[in-house]
């Protein structure tokens, strides 16, 4: 899970969702998986874009260049921001990031 810092070009993201990190995300180590951390971007990409374009029948085909710089831990709130990158004649990119407040 990415630490505090706020991505370049924060202003053209915008929040698509929140989670807390539950004693359910952590293993044994108490850090968050990344697998949960996958599912929350996929999401958070998803809700967002939902919102922005106004359909709902997409599906994720690849994420690129997950890079988890810090782990994420029992009680932490994590924000899911979101911004469109391109449009195609079938297909959105969304970048998603993952900004986490302890």
């Amino acid at each position: 899970m990415p630490d505090n810092t706020i991505p370049k070009g924060a202003a053209e993201y915008e929040v698509a969702t929140r989670h807390m990190v539950m004693e359910r995300d952590i293993n044994p180590f108490g850090h968050l998986f990344g697998g949960t951390m996958l599912a929350w971007l996929d999401e958070g990409a998803a809700l967002y874009l939902m919102e922005k374009i106004g359909y709902r029948n997409f599906v994720t085909v690849s994420m690129d260049e997950v890079k988890f710089r810090a782990p994420g831990h029992r009680g932490d709130a994590s924000q899911i921001l979101c911004r469109i990158m391109r449009t195609g004649r079938s297909s959105v990119a969304v970048k998603p990031t993952a900004v986490s407040h302890t």
